[in-house]
């Protein structure tokens, strides 16, 4: 609100009318172009509204700076209250503190130490292409997003993990291989017996997480065990990961 307050005063001031305007501009901008995926047009559909939010975070702090310039502006003697601008934004930002807090999303903060120990060990005992299957979920047919640690594999184990980034919908998407091969591994939830597969996308492991994964569908690591050709490699804390394919 009080950002909202300096785009407004930023209006009626013609030394900043123009920086206004543009940040006004600009989020009308973004705002609409959350639907631009209703166009059908790939390089169009990259936005979620999550990703506009974020980006408000710019003007937000623009039209703070432009309330706090005004500020300074209309103060009799500056060097007598100079300190009043930081003592407002400091006042804003224990306001907003309680309820940034509450964003927290445990369920989100994948990564544990468990985690982060079978990763190592995905990094000292498995070749360096190897490509590994993870827990997946689905924005669209074309946007496949980790639901749990296992989308860290390519940071913390430098393998080849098959979630994407949303960045990926930039390809040739329907004809993607690593879209088609996070689709193979998202077909597991339904019929274990699929895991063969997977071979035919050089997929090598599956990795299940310490913690449960994000949403309703996770690896039945003992239906995929129960399949030919598949063997439990490494299991500890909560973690497992599953040899599915020899090259």
């Amino acid at each position: 609100m009080i950002c909202v307050i300096g785009i407004i005063v930023g209006l009626v001031r013609s030394e900043s009318k123009q920086i206004s305007i543009l940040i006004i501009s600009w989020s009308l901008f973004f705002a609409a172009y959350t639907y631009a995926y209703l166009t059908n047009i790939p390089l169009l559909a990259i936005m979620n509204r999550t990703a506009v939010v974020l980006a408000l975070y710019i003007p937000m702090s623009i039209g703070m700076g432009l309330l706090v310039l005004v500020l300074e502006r209309l103060m009799p003697e500056k060097e007598k209250y100079a300190w009043l601008p930081v003592a407002l934004i400091i006042l804003a930002s224990l306001l907003s503190v309680d309820s940034r807090l509450k964003d927290y999303w445990p369920e989100q903060e994948f990564m544990t130490t468990a985690d982060l120990k079978a990763m190592q060990w995905i990094k000292v005992n498995t070749p360096q292409d190897a490509v590994i299957g993870t827990n997946t979920g689905f924005l669209g047919y074309t946007k496949p997003f980790g639901t749990d640690a296992g989308y860290w594999i390519p940071y913390y184990a430098e393998r080849d993990a098959t979630t994407l980034t949303l960045l990926s919908s930039l390809t040739d998407t329907q004809e993607s291989e690593d879209v088609k091969r996070a689709n193979a591994v998202y077909e597991l939830y339904n019929l274990p017996s699929a895991v063969s597969n997977l071979c035919l996308y050089d997929i090598d492991y599956l990795y299940s997480g310490a913690k449960p994964a994000l949403g309703q569908n996770e690896f039945n690591i003992d239906d995929i065990l129960n399949q030919p050709g598949t063997r439990l490699v490494y299991d500890q804390d909560g973690v497992q990961i599953v040899k599915i394919c020899e090259r």
